[in-house]
């Protein structure tokens, strides 16, 4: 298995199993926080695995989405892994989407928040994507995730509380004009 596959740093599971035919599930999610120099990754299972650069070498996992969540989907890698006093200024965090939820969990996989977005309606309304604002000052806490559904509805969540602090109607809305600036 290593001739074909040198190099399995995204996998949690024992040699053993893999031994007896058991693989790790496939990948949902990457994404790559360039601060902190980690590679997250997201299985269809819902586990969120962080690895060093450039080795690889797993640095955390954590079970982000449970079943009912289905799969990670995204990945929002975030720079400020210390907001709500839960520890230093510097270190690095990601904010996680599934179909209906969305977890904010530090590098280390400690989970600091998770709000169920869409789950009034996760069959015909799930989670299709993100966006973060970071707080442009080196060391400030805090910032906004932005998240957006099959309608037009965008949710907006302070990443430093974990609380939802809007969810707007953008039906009709356009994000750039043609000379790409934002109105």
């Amino acid at each position: 298995m290593e001739d074909i596959y040198p190099l399995r740093a995204a996998s949690t599971l024992p040699r053993s199993r893999e031994a007896a035919g058991i693989f790790p599930p496939a990948l949902s999610a990457v994404a790559f926080d360039a601060v902190e120099e980690l590679l997250y990754a997201a299985g269809v299972d819902g586990r969120v695995t962080a690895m060093h650069a450039p080795s690889l070498e797993r640095f955390s996992a954590v079970h982000a989405h449970g079943d009912a969540h289905g799969g990670a989907h995204a990945i929002l890698p975030h720079r400020d892994g210390g907001v709500g006093g839960y520890g230093g200024a510097f270190g690095g965090a990601h904010v996680s989407l599934s179909a209906e939820r969305a977890t904010f969990h530090s590098s280390g996989g400690v989970m600091r928040w998770g709000v169920d977005v869409a789950a009034d309606d996760p069959t015909n309304d799930p989670v299709t994507c993100g966006a973060i604002d970071a707080p442009h000052a080196l060391g400030s806490a805090g910032g906004r995730a932005f998240i957006g559904r099959v309608s037009p509805t965008m949710t907006t969540i302070d990443i430093a509380t974990g609380k939802i602090s809007a969810t707007d109607d953008v039906s009709g809305a356009r994000c750039a004009r043609r000379d790409r600036s934002i109105h």
